[in-house]
């Protein structure tokens, strides 16, 4: 054991050591310096470290050297003065490796790898989503694994986001809930300036008004993006081409103007010969600029996110 601890400006520090440590073992190591610190100048005098530990243990029991001081040293070992033995190891890790070395060193106790886990993990990413039991069960009884339901279940659940993983939800779920996507910007839009549509099949049943039969109505609604109105809907039998072209000139015809956009899906009704053919579709004849949804997907995420316009006219 080294006699003394030389000024705290000369000793080996290792600052980006120190800097890259946990917020709360830095806190550790400083209270650890501070109980040091307390100790330095009676060494320097020439006492033995075991007076000035029982010196500098009695001034801080007392509360001669400050509540701050009192606070951090009582909370390095659950409430009670660290040990003399103790204190000497702090000191010999402090002056070999300055402040980044009294930072608690252990690192828990790490798991071994049993042959299960990754096999765990792809029977469990499945879009029919097993349970985590029936995963175990599996891994015993047809794989020939030893490990218990509780061993597997705690393994899975320390995977992060496995419960939300493309592979379990399946990847048109994952991304109309959990993909993360840019919204859609309205800003530098004018009312008017675009429309988007979508038909609905109506969850009520109703007569139907010729037979009389159970029937489920299909709503066609037409709306301005940047006002969220309505500006026209059809209530029909189903989205066939007519029907859904017969909404859209009459949403037209009633507002008399045409919008520079539309926003629709691929559906038949939207996407057929009579509205996109190049020399005699509707589009084409009215002056329309068309943007698809994206197919599997309708959130439009790519197209009409903020920053691209399409339908701005130069």
């Amino acid at each position: 054991m080294r006699a003394a601890i030389a000024p705290h400006s000369s000793m080996p520090l290792s600052p980006d050591a120190y800097e890259h440590l946990l917020p709360e073992r830095k806190v550790v190591a400083q209270n650890r310096l501070a109980l040091i610190m307390q100790v330095q100048p009676l060494l320097d005098s020439g006492l033995p470290i075991s007076v000035a530990y029982q010196s500098v243990r009695a001034s801080i029991m007392k509360g001669e050297l400050g509540e701050s001081v009192r606070h951090a040293v009582m909370s390095l070992s659950k409430g009670s003065f660290p040990s003399l033995s103790t204190l000497t190891k702090w000191i010999e890790r402090y002056l070999d490796g300055g402040l980044a070395a009294l930072a608690p060193q252990h690192t828990g106790r790490k798991s071994k790898a049993a042959g299960w886990q990754l096999r765990a993990q792809q029977l469990y990413l499945q879009t029919s989503e097993p349970s985590m039991n029936a995963v175990a069960r599996k891994l015993r009884e047809d794989e020939g694994f030893s490990c218990t339901d509780r061993q597997v279940s705690y393994y899975l659940k320390k995977l992060p986001g496995i419960e939300q993983h493309p592979q379990r939800l399946g990847r048109k779920l994952y991304n109309g809930s959990h993909a993360l996507y840019k919204p859609r910007s309205t800003e530098g839009i004018e009312v008017g300036e675009i429309y988007m549509a979508d038909g609905h099949t109506l969850d009520t049943y109703l007569a139907h008004p010729e037979t009389g039969d159970l029937w489920r109505a299909e709503l066609i609604v037409w709306m301005d993006v940047r006002s969220r109105f309505i500006v026209g809907w059809e209530l029909t039998d189903f989205e066939s081409a007519a029907n859904t072209i017969n909404s859209f000139v009459k949403t037209l015809i009633g507002h008399n103007h045409v919008p520079a956009v539309i926003y629709i899906d691929n559906g038949c009704g939207y996407k057929n010969r009579l509205v996109c053919d190049d020399t005699t579709g509707l589009y084409r004849r009215v002056g329309l600029d068309v943007v698809y949804a994206i197919q599997v997907m309708p959130k439009p995420k790519d197209r009409l996110s903020a920053g691209f316009a399409p339908w701005k006219r130069t």
